[in-house]
C-alpha cells in the first residue's frame, strides 16, 4: 500500500517525541589520510602523533572533539564532558567497550550510501578505537599542553540570524497528564513575525534546557483559528493534536543531534507575512529535573530574496503495524511514487522512530531502473539526524521511493524501557512511528 499522509497523519507523527569512515581529517594539518583523525595504526599497535605515545593533548582530545562533543559536553545529553581531561580518562575504557559494542558514535547512516554534512563527525575514522584503547594501555597520560590542537566541531546553533523570534517568558512544566507521565507537549503561538511574504533559507530552534527538550516542532499557523486561550504565554496542551485547528503547514523540526537547516543558493522555504507560527515543545522529565525546572525556547532564521526554487517538507510513511513483543528485527517497508508527472529534488531525508527504531532505509527506483540508496544505517532515538545532501539528488518523475523502519522489540534492546510489548503507532515514545521527512523542490 502506498501512502503520502494527510496533515492530520503528520501532526500525529510530529507530537512525539553528520565522508566515508576510512577517511579522517588529521587535526593538527588539516590533511586527509586514512589512518584515523590522529595518531596511526599498525600491525605492532598504535602510536600517537610523530610516533610518540598516545596522550590526550596531542591524540585524544582532537578525537573526541571531532567526533565525541557535540552530545559529550557540560550540559550536554551525552553522559560525561570529553572536553575535560579527567572526565574522558575516568571513562576512557567505557569509552572503547560503547565502541566495540557499535553504540559510539551513536549509529547513523552509512556516508557510502549517500553522504551528507558532518558525516566525517559521525563515524570514528579507521584506528580511532585502537588510539583511544593504547591511550587506555599507557595510563592515559596527559601530555604537553603545547600540543594541545582545537578543531571545529559541528555548529548546532545557527550563526547571524537575520530573525529571531522568542517565547514571550520563560515556561515551567507541570507534567500534570496522569496518562503520560514524564511528558509534556505544549505549543506556543508566536505572532512576532514579518509582516510581508519572507523566504528562509536556513533555520535552527533555540534551546534553551537541553536536560528537557526532546524535541521541537515548527508549523505555519492559520490565523483564523487562533484563540486568545491559544495566545496565552503559558501556551496550551497540545498533547493530542489540540493544534490541529490552528496550524497550515509543518516547517521545521528538531531533535537531539540535529544540526541548523542549511539550504543552497537559490533554494528556500517561504513563509507568508503576517501568519503567525505555532512551536511546539515536548518536555521530558525521566524525573532528576529539579522541581520548577524552566524552558525559554525560540527560533532563529537566516532569510534571503526571493529564490529560484521554494522548498516544502513531503512525509512519506506508514502508521498500520503491529510490532510483536520479543522480535529483534520487525520490518515495516512501504513505497510511494515521488510524483506521478514532475521530477522532485531532494536536498535532505530525515528518518523518524521513537525507542524500538534500530535500523533505517530508503532507496529510490528511478523509471528506467536505476536504484539509487538515500539512507542506510543503523538508527538511535538520541541521535536523530537530518541527512542533508552534499549533493541534491534528482529523482525523475514517476520514479518509486521505498523505504524501511527496522524494530528491535525485545531485551536485546538497550532502549527499551521495562519488558517488551506488543507496540502499535501512536505519539508516546512508548508507541512506535515510521516516517521519512524528505525536504525537497517540485521541477
Amino acid at each position: 500500500m502506498s501512502r503520502l499522509l494527510s496533515l492530520s497523519a503528520l501532526t500525529l507523527l510530529l507530537v512525539a517525541c553528520g565522508d566515508d569512515t576510512t577517511t579522517a581529517t588529521d587535526s593538527a594539518t588539516g590533511t586527509t589520510g586514512t589512518t584515523g583523525t590522529t595518531g596511526t595504526t599498525g600491525t605492532t599497535g598504535t602510536t600517537g602523533t610523530d610516533g610518540d605515545q598516545v596522550n590526550w593533548y596531542a591524540d585524544i582530545s582532537p578525537l573526541l572533539q571531532t567526533h565525541c562533543t557535540r552530545c559529550h559536553y557540560d550540559g550536554g545529553l551525552g553522559t560525561g564532558d570529553f572536553s575535560d581531561y579527567d572526565t574522558a580518562s575516568a571513562m576512557a575504557e567505557i569509552m572503547v567497550g560503547q565502541i566495540d559494542a557499535g553504540w559510539m558514535p551513536p549509529p547513523a547512516s552509512d556516508p557510502e550510501c549517500r553522504d551528507y554534512h558532518g558525516s566525517d563527525a559521525m563515524h570514528l575514522p579507521v584506528g580511532g578505537r585502537d588510539l583511544i584503547q593504547a591511550w587506555v594501555d599507557g595510563g592515559t597520560p596527559q601530555g604537553d599542553p603545547a600540543d594541545e590542537v582545537i578543531v571545529e566541531g559541528l555548529h548546532e546553533e545557527l550563526d547571524d540570524p537575520d530573525l529571531v523570534v522568542m517565547l514571550p517568558e520563560p515556561y515551567t512544566p507541570t507534567y500534570s497528564d496522569a496518562a503520560n507521565p514524564g511528558n509534556e507537549y505544549r505549543c506556543f503561538v508566536i505572532e512576532d513575525v514579518p509582516a510581508d511574504d519572507y523566504y528562509v533559507s536556513s533555520m535552527q530552534p533555540i534551546i534553551d534546557n537541553r536536560s528537557m527538550s526532546h524535541h521541537v516542532v515548527l508549523y505555519a499557523g492559520r490565523s483564523s483559528g487562533i484563540t486568545d486561550t491559544h495566545r496565552a504565554p503559558e501556551g496550551f496542551d497540545c498533547i493530542n493534536g489540540e493544534e490541529w485547528s490552528v496550524i497550515s503547514a509543518f516547517v521545521g523540526g528538531w531533535a537531539p543531534g540535529d544540526l541548523p537547516v542549511e539550504l543552497p543558493d537559490g533554494v528556500a522555504m517561504k513563509f507568508k507575512g503576517g501568519e503567525p507560527l505555532i512551536l511546539q515543545m515536548h518536555y521530558f522529565d525521566p524525573g532528576t529535573l529539579p522541581e520548577g525546572t524552566s524552558d525559554h525556547p525560540g527560533y532563529a532564521f537566516k532569510l534571503v530574496d526571493e529564490p529560484d526554487k521554494v522548498a516544502t517538507f513531503k512525509t512519506w510513511g506508514e502508521s498500520s503495524f503491529n510490532i510483536p513483543a520479543g522480535n529483534d528485527h520487525y520490518e515495516v517497508t512501504e513505497s510511494t511514487k515521488t510524483h506521478p508527472s514532475r521530477d522532485l529534488t531532494i536536498y535532505a531525508v530525515w528518518p523518524h522512530m521513537h525507542l524500538l527504531g534500530w535500523e533505517a532505509e530508503m532507496h529510490i527506483t528511478q523509471p528506467d531502473g536505476t536504484e539509487d540508496c538515500m539512507v542506510d544505517g543503523r538508527y538511535n532515538f538520541a541521535n536523530q539526524v537530518p541527512y542533508y545532501f552534499k549533493e541534491p539528488y534528482l529523482a525523475p518523475a514517476g520514479s518509486m521511493a521505498e523505504f524501511t523502519c527496522t524494530f528491535n522489540n525485545s531485551t536485546s534492546n538497550p532502549d527499551l524501557d521495562g519488558e517488551p510489548k506488543d507496540t502499535q503507532y501512536g505519539e508516546r515514545t512508548d508507541e512506535e512511528m515510521c516516517f521519512f521527512f524528505t525536504l525537497v523542490t517540485t521541477d
